[in-house]
């Protein structure tokens, strides 16, 4: 078993890659795995925790002035520059306010994951997840008002409120846990915790593409304008991140771009509830695809740009 999960951690990329085609080419077994999606949420947030340095993740909250700028940059920066950006671009007007929610909401809650599984800071990736989670209550929905008009009814205690019990809860499963099995034997098996998130992200890939399939049959140039607009947002981000805190040091900068391209995009659609409009829940399936299908792509990049 834990040489399957050693094996799985070591081919992470192309399994993600794998993952959310199977959802598309299959979408019965999406709609089998739609109901995983938020219990697999959770899980990744718990194994991600558990396979982390806590040590080096203190070290970084001790230290807080790069988180609270990378935080400060994600949530405020760059949902103004991504709505000037689309402000001027021939877009439909529900993919202009896909692209500017998307800009407001937090890192994944798995990119510590995926971090890990890149070879970039998932300790790093942790400590901003936390901070732009503490301060995303109070900006989008200051933002999702002022550049989207979009009013969400969730006061910010309440807000904070949600993602303080699901957040803390997978926090205290994982200490519990690292506490029972020892961290000595989590560092002698990390890359079979990989394993495990690989997994998991597989199963998250194949349940969120429940839809898209029959979506794409019925309007297929709408759905193609959509996926080509969340690659090139992806990578955009990715971009911009890297660029603004390259000073932080080359693996730091990649973490950061990371964190700006892969958004938690479910997080303002189940704030919003009835009141997110249909493409925007289109739009988060799709968004999906560049999420995991970039990382095999990109590996041999990173690879690289981390030797040198």
């Amino acid at each position: 078993m834990l040489t399957a999960l050693h094996w799985l951690g070591g081919h992470a990329a192309w399994l993600l890659f794998a993952g959310v085609s199977t959802g598309l080419l299959l979408p019965d077994l999406a709609a089998l795995a739609w109901p995983l999606v938020l219990p697999i949420t959770f899980l990744l947030l718990v194994v991600s925790v558990m396979r982390l340095d806590m040590g080096v993740a203190l070290g970084h909250a001790r230290r807080p002035l790069k988180p609270l700028l990378v935080v400060a940059a994600q949530l405020v920066l760059a949902p103004l520059a991504v709505a000037a950006v689309v402000g001027v671009l021939p877009l439909p007007a529900t993919l202009k306010l896909s692209l500017i929610l998307t800009a407001t909401t937090t890192p994944l809650l798995s990119s510590p994951a995926f971090c890990l599984l890149l070879g970039l800071e998932g300790e790093l990736a942790l400590i901003v997840l936390m901070g732009a989670m503490v301060a995303v209550p109070f900006t989008m929905p200051a933002l999702s008002l002022s550049l989207v008009g979009l009013e969400i009814a969730l006061s910010p205690a309440e807000f904070m409120g949600r993602l303080a019990l699901f957040v803390g809860a997978g926090f205290a499963v994982a200490a519990f846990l690292r506490w029972r099995i020892g961290a000595a034997h989590l560092k002698t098996h990390a890359q079979a915790l990989d394993g495990m998130n690989v997994i998991l992200l597989m199963l998250f890939a194949v349940g969120v593409m429940n839809g898209v399939t029959a979506r794409f049959m019925a309007d297929p140039g709408h759905v193609s304008l959509f996926i080509a607009a969340a690659f090139l947002f992806n990578l955009a981000m990715q971009a911009l991140g890297a660029v603004l805190f390259l000073r932080a040091g080359r693996r730091a900068a990649l973490t950061v771009g990371f964190l700006f391209g892969y958004r938690n995009m479910p997080l303002p659609l189940v704030v919003m509830g009835a009141a997110a409009p249909a493409d925007f829940a289109l739009y988060v399936a799709l968004a999906q695809l560049p999420m995991y299908m970039l990382p095999a792509v990109m590996l041999p990049l990173y690879r690289r740009l981390l030797r040198t």
